[in-house]
């Protein structure tokens, strides 16, 4: 399976990508030191750097399976929630590559706070009427909730699509961190413009995959030196500007083993 990531991070898609033995084709990342993590650990991989000025002609029709781990501050509880009405807020650029590549399968991750999260901008105001004669003169505001508009948007350019909150805990962590994850699957394959499926062999699995992980494994996104915030100053050496920048990247990147089993689930059913 050839398989591409937007919102790279370190590369929590791309490992569990890795265990499955798939190609990871693309990584697309903004961030510099994020960048040069996913340089060190998958040197194969295509690196580019801004999604929203990513051209996707040498990936059209040619990838499997899209990840994309999309920036969660516009809908995090820890920010202000401005939903789409947030600078960060790159859904419709991840709905433009997925239309213009056209992979069978995506798989969207976010925080939970998504799920109760409406437009600051869109509003459908509705006047009721009680009577035959006449429309009454209360009007109604009801906002769309952003969860909705992008499965809707999936739907529109030719995805099923249903969204599943999986916490981390769901795999033997030792905190919740509940996510949404989006799974969706194109409808009779690629893009009519793009005929050809594309092929893939069956993945052997390892054995040591096959089982769950342990809770220590957790810190398995490679490169990175764990620690909490606040009670670093000096780590064996090394700037705490570094490290901060390494928390930072480790606080925002998907759990792996969860991504590995949703990817295992896809190959089986591919």
């Amino acid at each position: 399976m050839r398989h591409g990531s937007l919102f790279s991070g370190v590369g929590g898609f791309d490992l569990a990508a890795k265990w499955m033995r798939w190609t990871n084709v693309f990584q697309v990342e903004i961030d510099p030191f994020c960048r040069k993590v996913l340089a060190k650990h998958f040197p194969e991989s295509i690196r580019h750097e801004d999604v929203t000025q990513f051209n996707t002609k040498d990936y059209d029709g040619t990838i499997d399976v899209i990840s994309a781990g999309f920036p969660c501050q516009p809908f995090s509880v820890a920010g202000q929630r401005k939903g789409s009405a947030d600078h960060r807020y790159l859904w419709p650029h991840l709905l433009r590559i997925i239309e213009q590549i056209r992979p069978t399968w995506v798989v969207g991750e976010n925080v939970a706070g998504i799920t109760c999260l409406v437009h600051a901008t869109e509003s459908v105001r509705m006047a009721a009427q009680n009577a035959l004669w006449m429309e009454d003169q209360v009007l109604y505001t009801r906002q769309r909730y952003i969860i909705d508009s992008i499965c809707q948007d999936f739907e529109q350019v030719g995805y099923s699509v249903i969204p599943v909150i999986i916490p981390a805990c769901a795999i033997g962590a030792w905190h919740r961190r509940d996510r949404i994850w989006f799974l969706a699957y194109s409808n009779g394959g690629r893009c009519e413009r793009n005929q050809h499926l594309v092929g893939h062999k069956e993945t052997e699995l390892p054995p040591e995959l096959l089982t769950r992980f342990p809770i220590g494994h957790l810190s398995q996104i490679e490169g990175l030196l764990l620690s909490e915030p606040g009670l670093v100053r000096i780590f064996d050496g090394i700037p705490l500007s570094l490290v901060r920048r390494q928390i930072k990247a480790y606080g925002n990147a998907i759990v792996p083993q969860i991504a590995f089993e949703i990817l295992k689930s896809i190959n089986l059913i591919s």
